[in-house]
């Protein structure tokens, strides 16, 4: 009786809950008239009611289910089921709440990688390891799934694998042995290793062995999984860039080394250029030194036979003139005489092949070669002779003794070529024109002319000058003879009256000074 009186003296509301205690589950309740009756539980069966509605995208699931192996929804369901249970998020609020969620920085990184599709390879010999790894990864990067080391193998060889994430248990072969096996085939790769190993020592060894970025143990944390995954792909591209860099760098090296052998090889062409004109300019003329700057091989004759002009020019009475004359007073005219006589050599496109104490030798069509070589070296005795009459009034005007020369001329066969060594080269000029010019040269005194020219010579310039002709005399080491003519000066124009005439024979300069 205490009892139910106790429980009489209840409020109200406390009574209909004690009294519906019984029937859990149930929602029971009384109506102001007293009675009890069902709720909405009926309604609910009714047609029209919205828990009728069909609700789209439900599995049915038991409770009793939802612990056992092989029942359990999946990692990529349920995030599946989670994106869609948000709905749209415009505007990037998904993005933003994860990066929130998973203690992450800026979105920088993600963005670049989404932006440059880095791959990452997952390997695992279970399917489930694969599964939650891809729900945590597949939303930002591109994922490839491997259950066999052989299989993450052809993969590094077919895909450019950013990233590789590796269990260090499975079958065949172990993750240390996978990612060494990948330095090989893929050696920029990020290696990282998933593992529940104790052994701290064995595990380091095998990490340094495989040189390895990190080591995550399981289970593992989402948050630090994706942190290292993160940190890994920055390395990756700071690895890559470095490449690139060093690439570039390399590139312009190389460019640089071919313009610095471009600029040694220009400098080296322009010391030896200095150095060539420096040396032929004291023998030849400035435009054969130009050819033999131009083409360095004109200068390597190999020592054939070929066609040129010899002048020989000899100072007169020089024997006497040095016993009387002080030293530097000969030393001064020998300076002036040879400034003006080599100047005119060169102004007619000579060689001077060697001056021998008084004495000067140039060659005409050596080593260049030219028909007209015969008229460059008339002209150029007509002009040594002029030359040396002007010396001869400035040294009297200076109170300066004074000479005459005499010049021989003498075309034909002749063999030239360069003899030395490799420190110093010299051109030797050999055959019957050198020997004939020389005689010549000789014969001036005995005719008392200024230029005397051999036939060959003559024959080639006889309609461009005036001459005399000397006989046929009898010159030293040349067997045959041949007639000579002294060289005159140059032929004057034919007058406009066909009436005048003037012979091509003229007296010598002597028999005119006379």
């Amino acid at each position: 009786m205490c009892a139910l009186a106790d429980r009489s003296g209840l409020p109200e509301p406390a009574r209909e809950r004690r009294a519906g205690d019984s029937r859990r589950g149930r929602d029971h309740h009384r109506d102001p008239a007293g009675e009890r009756h069902r709720g909405d539980r009926d309604q609910r069966h009714r047609p029209g009611h919205r828990a009728r509605e069909p609700r789209p995208h439900l599995r049915s699931f038991l409770h009793d289910q939802a612990g056992r192996r092989g029942h359990r929804a999946g990692a990529v369901h349920q995030l599946r089921d989670r994106e869609e249970a948000r709905g749209p998020d415009p505007g990037g609020e998904h993005a933003r709440r994860r990066r929130h969620l998973h203690g992450l920085g800026p979105a920088e990184p993600f963005e670049i990688a989404l932006r440059d599709g880095e791959i990452v390879l997952l390997v695992d010999d279970e399917p489930r390891v694969l599964d939650s790894l891809e729900a945590l990864l597949a939303s930002d990067y591109q994922i490839l799934r491997a259950q066999r080391a052989d299989e993450a193998i052809e993969m590094l060889l077919t895909q450019p694998v950013a990233l590789i994430i590796s269990d260090q248990r499975m079958p065949g072969m172990s993750g240390t042995d996978l990612l060494a096996r990948s330095r090989d085939v893929s050696p920029d790769t990020v290696r990282i290793l998933l593992t529940g190993f104790t052994d701290a020592d064995a595990l380091m060894e095998s990490i340094n062995a495989a040189n390895i970025y990190h080591f995550i143990p399981k289970p593992w944390d989402p948050k630090e999984l994706l942190h290292t995954v993160r940190r890994g792909l920055e390395r990756y591209r700071l690895t890559r860039e470095r490449e690139r860099l060093i690439g570039d760098l390399e590139a312009k090296n190389h460019d640089l080394q071919v313009a610095f052998a471009r600029l040694s090889a220009a400098q080296d062409d322009l010391v030896r250029e200095a150095a060539l004109r420096a040396q032929l300019q004291r023998y030849v003329s400035p435009r054969l030194v130009d050819l033999a700057v131009a083409n360095p091989r004109l200068l390597e004759l190999p020592g054939d036979w070929r066609e040129a002009t010899v002048l020989f020019a000899d100072i007169r009475g020089f024997t006497r003139l040095t016993e009387n004359t002080p030293a530097p007073t000969i030393i001064r005219l020998l300076n002036d005489y040879f400034t003006e006589m080599i100047e005119v050599i060169f102004a007619h496109q000579g060689t001077v092949e060697q001056l021998i104490g008084d004495e000067i030798v140039a060659l005409f069509g050596v080593p260049e070669g030219a028909e007209d070589a015969p008229m460059r070296a008339v002209s150029a005795a007509i002009d040594m002779v002029a030359a040396v009459q002007k010396l001869g009034t400035r040294w009297a005007k200076a109170g300066l003794p004074t000479f005459d020369i005499g010049v021989g001329i003498s075309s034909g066969r002749v063999m030239a070529g360069t003899i030395g060594s490799a420190i110093r080269r010299e051109l030797i000029v050999v055959g019957r024109a050198m020997i004939a010019a020389a005689r010549i040269q000789r014969m001036t005194r005995l005719f008392d002319a200024h230029i005397i020219a051999s036939e060959e010579t003559f024959q080639q310039v006889c309609g461009l000058v005036k001459y005399r002709e000397l006989g046929t005399p009898r010159l030293k080491g040349i067997k045959h003879r041949q007639a000579l003519y002294e060289i005159l000066g140059y032929r004057e124009p034919v007058p406009l009256d066909p009436l005048v005439s003037r012979s091509d024979e003229e007296p010598s300069w002597s028999d005119r000074r006379s």
